[in-house]
């Protein structure tokens, strides 16, 4: 392989002018040659084919380069101009050619450029890489109408050996894919092998996944859906790999998913799991929306405040949370096995709530000063423990279940009281029971609170407690409401 050193001596800028190089003889460089360009004074324009091309210190790119092995970027400043197309069978950054190798590696795709991954591929190996040297930092930013980075389908790390920050804004649109998933199973890891760290944000702009996400696998991955931006995936996990003590320092894979803004949108095809072996969360915030096709399961921690989840069925699994204000919505249900659900705010939940009994580690919880809205059933054998000046407002109600009374002020409104099949217990002065439906009279007897209309019974609630003598009291009419 030859090697041509670029220096711009022919003052055109022109790729293809072969006093610009050096060696003369022979330039400019072509498919078997290495072409090196260590800075240039002005845009480099035209068109050339190495097999790779390098680039260190500042460069600009405006013309037409297409590499048949590969783009190592070095560069303190790799941009490419408006109408400016890259197209490689990989882009690595931070590369060792040169001894010692520069430690930094950035790359601008701005508005009108693109970069196009094709060609031949060398197999077990990502198609972009950032960075390749352990220590090193690189940033890619992906940013205007019409700035591309198209990855053939195929994978990208970021967070590989070293500090690295994916940004795509203002229109910018990335893709990677995975057209070999014996080799690698997914299509974009966030912070892959220890001592490294991955950051990706999208904020008016695309992220486009044909494979499975992986965000924190071995170290510390950051996604930012900020608003406007889209990010789609086949699948996606949160905290891959568990703690391994025997590396020193011990390793982890810790991953941090935030959809916060309006607009902002994280759409998985399948399914999305919150804490895989390691340490996980996702934060919906406001107006962001997330929507899983298959289910999400949680093992880490979930945050809403204002944010939107429609997914076909959400597991929240031992030692794991679902917290906050907003509205989830789980057509299959929510499955509360062994996790902490907080309403903190008002928290609105569709589809039926299987909520487990104490003795599996589950609760189910209306924080101070919040409201629990459950549209379809609370099934199953747990306990929801409403706190001061709390609502929880319920529909059908399973026998096993228990709602208990644990703050003054809680108020309970049963939207179908004649559906409560529950019981309730610690209720006292300051609280309340809003029955939705016309109630003339209340009666008490062996435990059992009847609740009538004028067309009979609207509800039989078992109180568990002392109520002797009986006293509670009705607002009659509708709704309902008792105290006592």
């Amino acid at each position: 392989m030859a090697v041509f050193q670029w220096t711009g001596s022919a003052s055109t800028g022109d790729f293809s002018t072969a006093g610009n190089w050096l060696p003369v003889a022979g330039a400019p460089p072509g498919p078997n040659d290495l072409a090196k360009i260590e800075g240039a004074a002005v845009p480099v324009t035209g068109t050339g084919n190495p097999e790779i091309l390098y680039t260190s210190g500042t460069v600009k790119l405006a013309g037409h380069f297409t590499e048949t092995y590969g783009s190592p970027v070095n560069a303190q400043q790799l941009t490419l101009l408006p109408g400016a197309v890259l197209t490689t069978p990989m882009v690595h950054f931070v590369v060792g050619i040169d001894s010692p190798p520069p430690m930094i590696g950035n790359m601008t795709v701005g508005e009108g450029s693109a970069v196009v991954i094709a060609g031949s591929h060398t197999p077990n190996n990502y198609a972009i890489e950032m960075s390749e040297l352990a220590g090193s930092n690189s940033s890619l930013v992906v940013e205007g109408a019409g700035a591309v980075v198209n990855g053939g389908n195929l994978p990208m790390s970021v967070g590989q050996a070293g500090p690295s920050l994916l940004t795509i804004r203002n229109g910018g649109v990335v893709s990677v894919g995975n057209a070999d998933p014996l080799i690698y199973p997914w299509c974009l890891v966030i912070g892959n092998h220890p001592g490294s760290s991955g950051t990706v944000q999208v904020q008016r702009a695309s992220l486009l996944g044909h494979g499975e996400i992986i965000v924190g696998r071995n170290s510390t991955g950051t996604l930012n859906v900020d608003e406007g931006g889209l990010v789609v995936a086949e699948d996606l996990a949160i905290g891959w790999e568990p703690t391994n003590q025997q590396n020193s320092p011990p390793t982890e894979g810790i991953g941090a998913v935030t959809v916060k803004g309006r607009d902002a949108r994280l759409i998985v095809d399948n399914q999305l799991e919150v804490q895989h072996m390691g340490t996980g969360s996702l934060t919906v915030a406001d107006h962001g929306f997330v929507s899983a096709g298959v289910g999400i399961i949680v093992n880490g921690t979930l945050s809403l405040a204002n944010g939107v989840i429609d997914t076909l069925a959400l597991g929240v699994n031992t030692g794991a949370t679902l917290s906050g204000n907003g509205t989830v919505i789980a057509a299959q249900g929510v499955d509360n096995n062994g996790g902490v659900i907080t309403a903190v705010g008002k928290l609105i939940l569709v589809g039926d709530v299987d909520n487990a009994p104490i003795a599996h580690g589950s609760s189910m919880t209306v924080a101070a000063d919040s409201e629990l809205q459950v549209f379809g059933a609370l099934t199953d054998d747990g306990t929801l423990s409403l706190h001061a000046d709390s609502v929880a407002s319920l529909e059908a109600v399973a026998s096993g279940q228990t709602v208990s009374f644990d703050g003054a002020h809680a108020r309970l409104v049963l939207r179908s009281p004649g559906e409560f099949a529950g019981s309730i217990s610690n209720f006292g002065k300051t609280h309340k029971i809003v029955l939705e439906a016309d109630v003339t009279n209340v009666a008490f007897a062996n435990g059992v609170l009847t609740a009538t209309g004028p067309g009979g019974p609207v509800a039989e609630l078992q109180m568990i407690g002392s109520y002797e003598p009986p006293n509670f009291l009705l607002a009659t009419g509708f709704p309902g409401v008792i105290t006592v």
